[in-house]
């Protein structure tokens, strides 16, 4: 996994990556989510579709959040 973030220390996405949230406490599962659209540069906030609820909602990641990318080959 290669983690892209701009000089703000922000996460850069581009739409179709999966954003995934890390469990927070022991045993709890990581929590992932289809990413349907970016700020422009592909800063957030995301627009995801979570994949354990219905809908689209709007996503600003935390430190607990990464992206994984189906486009690294293209950047």
């Amino acid at each position: 996994m290669i983690e892209h973030h701009n000089g703000r220390g922000e996460l850069i996405a581009q739409k179709g990556d999966r954003i995934v949230i890390s469990g927070h406490r022991v045993g709890e599962p990581e929590r992932r989510g289809l990413i349907l659209e970016t700020h422009p540069g592909g800063v957030p906030p995301f627009t995801i579709e979570w994949e354990d609820e219905e809908g689209e909602r709007l996503f600003f990641p935390g430190s607990d959040a990464h992206v994984e990318s189906h486009h690294d080959t293209d950047r």
